[in-house]
C-alpha cells in the first residue's frame, strides 16, 4: 500500500497547489500509519487517501505563492546612483552592495524576475542607454500579499 499512497501524493502535488494551482515545492511527506485488509484494500483507495492527505495538509499548512528573485549587477555612472536606487526600489528590489571606483558605480541588487523587463527599460531611460546589467536567478521568496490576488485571478491553473 505504500507505493499506492506515494502515487496519490505525487499526483496531488503535480496537480498544483491550493492558492493558484502552481506547482508545490519544498514539501516533505511522511507516512506514519496504515494497514491493509484483504477485502477492502484497493490500489485506488490508497491513492485517494494520499491525495486527500496532501490536500488537507496544504490547506492547513497555509501554502504561499513564491516569486523568483534575480541577483542583478548594475554598472552605471556615479551620477545615476540616486536614479538606480529609486528604480530598484520602485520595482520591489533592494540593493545589497555598491562600489564606486572612479570609473563608475557597480551595484549588486536583488530584484523580482518578473520586474526585470521594466527594470531594463527604465535603466536604459535613466542612463541614456549607457547603464548595463547582468542578472541570474537567485532564489524564491514569498510573493507580497498585495500581489497575490492579481496572480490568483490571472492564473492559467485556476481550479
Amino acid at each position: 500500500f505504500i507505493a499506492s499512497v506515494e502515487k496519490g501524493v505525487r499526483m496531488q502535488l503535480a496537480a498544483g497547489g491550493p492558492v493558484a494551482g502552481y506547482p508545490v515545492s519544498d514539501v516533505k511527506v511522511t507516512l506514519v500509519d496504515g494497514k491493509t485488509h484483504s477485502t477492502d484494500s484497493k490500489d485506488i483507495a490508497f491513492q485517494s487517501a494520499g491525495k486527500l492527505a496532501v490536500r488537507a495538509a496544504l490547506d492547513k499548512g497555509g501554502a504561499r505563492l513564491l516569486q523568483p528573485m534575480d541577483t542583478v549587477t548594475f554598472q552605471v555612472g556615479e551620477q545615476h546612483q540616486g536614479d538606480l536606487n529609486a528604480l530598484i526600489s520602485r520595482h520591489g528590489g533592494f540593493i545589497t552592495a555598491t562600489n564606486a571606483d572612479g570609473a563608475g558605480l557597480t551595484a549588486e541588487a536583488v530584484v523580482p524576475t518578473a520586474a526585470m523587463a521594466e527594470v531594463s527599460d527604465a535603466l536604459r531611460a535613466v542612463t541614456a542607454g549607457e547603464g548595463q546589467y547582468t542578472a541570474q536567478l537567485s532564489h524564491y521568496q514569498p510573493l507580497p500579499e498585495n500581489q497575490v490576488k492579481e496572480v490568483v485571478e490571472n492564473s492559467p491553473h485556476k481550479h
